[in-house]
């Protein structure tokens, strides 16, 4: 077991020869004689050099992980999922295989997915060696607490050419289905700070943080496990923040997102059950455990807050209650939500100053969050979409009524049989057959016949994709220009302008047209929004052309060259998103894309795509809508105009 001396890690074996060392060097101090005196300076030059070449290692920081992972232990009820294993092993078993379970685990082989033998990884002027000692897994880089300090004091840490390095132990993981993150410990807390690169998964590629999110280049940025994502991604997490100390001594009753976040704290109802005939006798009377929540029984909006406890955007009543027991003590499954969080909405200005300005902190501008509609553009915020329906407001339409956590697939825990018509066929029955065809339009087996594609579509952005507003509502051409939210038509329509949808929601709707601006008269809006659109409107439209049931409405002959022109956009999660899309392309699946390569590398990739495509796509009729000229040229001037019109304004998606 190593030993710490100052900042220096040393083996037991070395401090012991150190000391012979230094002990050979003093003997001329008790003894006379030239040639002692020589052997004695010889002797302490050779234990100052071997001082010297310890102090020269790398520090290893963190070696005991247990010690400064959140505690997991609680006071309050909790018993871990451990404990309801025996009793229910069908639903312990489909929970297991979860993502939810996975969100947080112990970085063991078992969890870690990435390659950590000798990577080495260097990005935004910072480098770091990522390596494995048996089970445990270690990262040497820049120490980041001090960057942190640096940072803190508004200065810039990469003017130091000398910045300390040191090396800690990888204890915790964060993901398991896109992208995994990784956290490292303080010594003195239980503070767990990220790693500056996430893994993506299916690239197998280690990449920078700051490039994982939708957000302007504007500098490093460090987070914090126990300050943010404590809250969600943990059962009952508590930060604990020391005032006298300023440090965190956390603590959460599991890592994950197990069995009592849903159903609350089960030492009560272990208790009372643990006798098997108990078991039996409440099952035979089939009445409800008072000692348990089953959101299942729940009414709709109490089941859907179960959820909404982490699926919004939310902040605490209490701030300083936060800090000691985050949610743990406030909130309890079933009970209303705004007892103990205000969940946010596009019009959220708190009136106490302090906590408007923990919020701007912490959440950013209402604007990384919402449309001007009020609809929520952030993934993993579903509960603020369904809440925002009408078929939650005046019907019983909760988040049970399409989702399930024990009867599903784990990729996005839909019910079986609920990725048709037959979640909304559950309420509007009458939409069926010749009924469902004259109402959409579209022949009744097709994706234009799907529900959700219309009336739910992708118009909020996370982990690189679009994903589906949950906000129940009807596309209105009128409404989505004046909040410049992509309506689901033309999601799915790219090669058509919003005139064409106008035109048709008029004919088959009977919806009044508005007055559109030329582009959005004679231009595709797929085109549009992904050359004029903020970053948001681009990340979600570039997510769009390489959705299969948009690709199969708009045909993909004519995509390539206006993708090309995202391929070196200044977002890079915006490049990323473009550059999956392209590879969906026929003839374009093994044109590399790296979205992180320099500018000029960048902008010959784009010029590729741009001769590949005209070199391999014949001359044919278009969609009038479409900028492209008679020889089959994307027109250059059409082009180059919308991107001077793009809208530059940042913006910050807060996954």
């Amino acid at each position: 077991m190593p030993i710490l001396l100052g900042a220096t890690a040393t083996s037991g074996w070395d401090v012991v020869l150190c000391l012979v060392l230094l002990v050979i060097a003093t003997l001329p101090l008790f003894t006379t004689g030239l040639g002692r005196w020589i052997a004695g300076i010889a002797c302490a030059v050779s234990a100052g050099c071997f001082a010297v070449s310890v102090a020269a290692r790398p520090p290893v920081d963190g070696h005991v992980p247990a010690k400064n992972l959140p505690s997991r232990e609680s006071d309050d009820g909790y018993v871990s999922s451990r404990a309801c294993r025996s009793c229910h092993p069908a639903e312990y078993a489909s929970w297991h295989r979860t993502f939810h379970r996975t969100m947080t685990q112990p970085a063991t082989p078992q969890a870690v997915l990435a390659p950590f033998d000798d990577v080495r990884l260097q990005a935004y002027g910072r480098s770091c060696r990522l390596s494995r000692e048996g089970d445990a897994f270690f990262v040497e880089m820049v120490d980041p607490d001090w960057e942190v300090r640096w940072i803190r004091r508004g200065a810039d840490p990469l003017k130091d050419p000398d910045p300390p390095r040191v090396k800690r132990r990888i204890v915790m993981t964060t993901g398991s289905h896109h992208y995994q993150a990784f956290w490292t410990t303080q010594l003195e807390s239980t503070m767990l700070r990220q790693l500056p690169f996430v893994y993506l998964l299916k690239e197998r590629r280690w990449i920078p943080r700051e490039d994982a999110f939708l957000r302007p280049n504007v500098g490093r940025q460090f987070v914090e496990w126990n300050t943010v994502c404590i809250q969600c991604h943990a059962v009952a997490g508590q930060p604990r923040h020391d005032i006298e100390t300023n440090r965190l001594y956390s603590r959460v009753a599991e890592l994950g997102i197990a069995c009592e976040s849903c159903h609350g704290p089960g030492e009560v109802h272990g208790r009372r059950y643990r006798n098997p005939l108990a078991r039996y006798q409440r099952r035979l009377a089939e009445a409800s455990d008072d000692g348990i929540v089953n959101p299942k029984r729940l009414d709709h909006r109490a089941s859907s807050e179960v959820c909404g406890q982490c699926h919004a955007t939310f902040f605490p009543k209490s701030n300083d209650d936060w800090w000691d027991y985050g949610y743990s003590r406030s909130y309890r499954p079933g009970e209303p939500l705004k007892d103990s969080r205000h969940l946010l909405h596009f019009e959220t200005k708190p009136a106490d100053r302090k906590m408007a300005e923990w919020l701007k902190k912490t959440h950013g501008s209402m604007e990384s969050h919402f449309w001007p509609d009020g609809t929520s553009r952030v993934g993993g915020r579903e509960f603020l979409g369904l809440k925002a329906s009408g078929c939650y407001q005046r019907g019983t339409m909760s988040c049970l009524s399409c989702h399930s956590m024990h009867h599903s697939d784990p990729d996005d825990q839909l019910s079986a049989g609920m990725r048709g018509n037959r979640a909304c066929l559950q309420c509007h029955e009458n939409y069926v057959g010749e009924r469902l065809r004259e109402h959409t339009h579209h022949p009744a087996g097709s994706t234009g016949s799907l529900c959700y594609n219309c009336h739910m579509p992708h118009t909020t952005y996370a982990l690189f994709k679009g994903i589906r507003s949950h906000r129940v509502d009807s596309p209105r051409v009128a409404a989505d220009v004046a909040n410049g939210k992509p309506n689901a038509c033309n999601l799915c329509h790219l090669d058509q302008s919003l005139q064409w949808t106008a035109d048709n929601l008029k004919r088959w709707y009977g919806r009044r047209p508005p007055e559109l601006p030329k582009n959005d008269r004679n231009i595709a809006a797929g085109v549009v929004w992904l050359l004029k659109g903020n970053a948001a409107t681009r990340a979600i439209t570039a997510w769009h052309f390489g959705w299969r049931p948009a690709q199969q409405a708009s045909r993909t002959v004519w995509m390539a060259p206006f993708l090309a022109e995202t391929l070196n956009d200044s977002y890079s999660a915006v490049r990323m998103v473009a550059g999956r899309s392209l590879k969906t392309l026929p003839g374009f699946g093994d044109v590399p894309c790296d979205f992180l390569a320099a500018e000029p590398e960048r902008v010959r990739l784009r010029d590729k795509v741009r001769k590949l495509w005209k070199a391999q796509t014949p001359a044919r009729k278009r969609p009038p809508a479409l900028p492209i000229r008679p020889d089959g040229t994307p027109d250059a001037a059409i082009i180059e105009r919308l991107l001077r019109e793009r809208d530059r304004r940042p913006i910050t998606i807060s996954e």
